[in-house]
C-alpha cells in the first residue's frame, strides 16, 4: 500500500514495507502515521512514527512478533524495546541513512486525546483512530498558565540555580556546567511554552527565535568548564528567567521573588567567587 507520504519515492516504499504485514492483521484494529510525517515537516532525518491499535489481551503476541516484521524491511540492522507508559516502542535502524522506524502500540480502551494526535494520517480504523483525531484537534493549545502554577514554577526554576555553581565548588566542574546547560534548555522551553508552544512542537523554538536568542544557543552549547563559563551561563540564565518574569507581570500584573532573588543572587556570586579562586 505505497502512498506519497513524504514525498520521497524511497521512504515511501520503506513505509510501505514497514506496514505491509500489519495492514490485514485483523488482531490490529488501527493504524496511522504520526509525527512530522502526519504534519507535512518530514525531511531525510526524521523518524517515522507509526500508531498500532490493538487490545490488550495480543499486546505480547503482536510485541514477540514485532521483531521478525521489523527485519523484513530493506537495511534493517538493529532493534530493540523501550518500555514507556501505556504503550511499547520498538525502534530500529538502516544501515544506509540510520532512519529510525518506531512502531507505538497503544490500547483503543485506554487511549486518549493528545496534540500528537492532531494530525495523524489514518491508514486503518475502526471508528476509534478517527474519533480520537477529532478530539485532539478541540483540545486547547498550549496558553499562559494559571497563576498559582506559574508563581510555583518560576519558584521552581529559580532553586535550580544554585546546584550548577555548588557542584562547581566542590569539584564536580564538568556536572555544573551541564546543570546550567540542562537550565538553560527548561527555561527556554517554559518560555516558548507561555508564548503558546506546545513541547510538542519543540521543533517550532528555533524558527522564531530572534538573532540574539540565537545566539544565546551558541554561547550556552559552547561553555567550557571554567568558572568564566560557570559565570557567563549563570548569568545567561538569569537573564532568560528576568524575561520569564516579565511575562508573567504583563500578563498579572505583579512582580514576584524580588526579596528573594536579591538574597539568591547574593550567595551564587559567593560561589562564583569561590569558583573563580578554584578554592575546593
Amino acid at each position: 500500500m505505497t502512498g506519497n507520504y513524504t514525498g520521497i519515492e524511497k521512504y515511501d516504499l520503506l513505509i510501505a514495507s514497514a506496514l505491509k504485514p500489519l495492514i490485514n492483521d485483523k488482531r490490529i484494529t488501527g493504524i496511522a502515521l504520526a509525527g512530522s510525517i502526519a504534519t507535512g515537516e518530514f525531511t531525510p532525518y526524521s523518524d517515522f512514527d507509526i500508531i498500532l491499535l490493538h487490545e490488550k489481551k495480543f499486546e505480547e503476541e503482536i510485541k514477540n512478533e514485532l521483531p521478525d516484521i521489523a527485519k523484513s524491511i530493506p537495511d534493517f540492522i538493529i532493534g530493540d524495546y523501550y518500555e514507556l507508559p501505556k504503550k511499547d516502542i520498538y525502534w530500529f535502524c538502516l544501515t544506509k541513512e540510520l532512519v529510525h522506524v518506531d512502531y507505538f502500540r497503544f490500547d483503543p480502551d485506554t487511549l486518549k486525546p493528545q496534540h500528537y494526535f492532531s494530525d495523524l494520517i489514518i491508514l486503518k480504523d475502526n471508528g476509534t483512530l478517527a474519533d480520537i483525531k477529532a478530539k485532539s484537534q478541540k483540545l486547547p493549545k498550549a496558553k499562559i498558565l494559571s497563576t498559582e502554577e506559574l508563581v510555583k514554577m518560576l519558584l521552581y526554576l529559580r532553586t535550580d540555580f544554585i546546584y550548577a555553581p555548588m557542584k562547581f565548588c566542590k569539584g564536580d566542574r564538568a556536572e555544573g556546567i551541564e546543570n546550567v546547560k540542562y537550565l538553560f534548555g527548561e527555561l527556554t522551553k517554559f518560555k516558548y511554552g507561555l508564548k503558546g508552544i506546545s513541547i510538542w512542537d519543540h521543533r517550532k523554538y528555533e524558527r522564531i527565535l530572534t538573532q540574539e536568542e540565537l545566539s544565546n544557543w551558541k554561547i550556552i552549547t559552547t561553555l567550557e568548564p571554567t568558572a568564566s563559563g560557570l559565570e557567563k551561563g549563570l548569568k545567561l540564565n538569569w537573564k532568560i528567567m528576568k524575561e520569564i518574569d516579565q511575562i508573567y507581570t504583563d500578563e498579572f500584573n505583579e512582580v514576584l521573588y524580588a526579596e528573594f532573588d536579591e538574597i539568591m543572587w547574593a550567595r551564587i556570586e559567593k560561589l562564583l567567587e569561590i569558583a573563580r579562586n578554584e578554592v575546593h
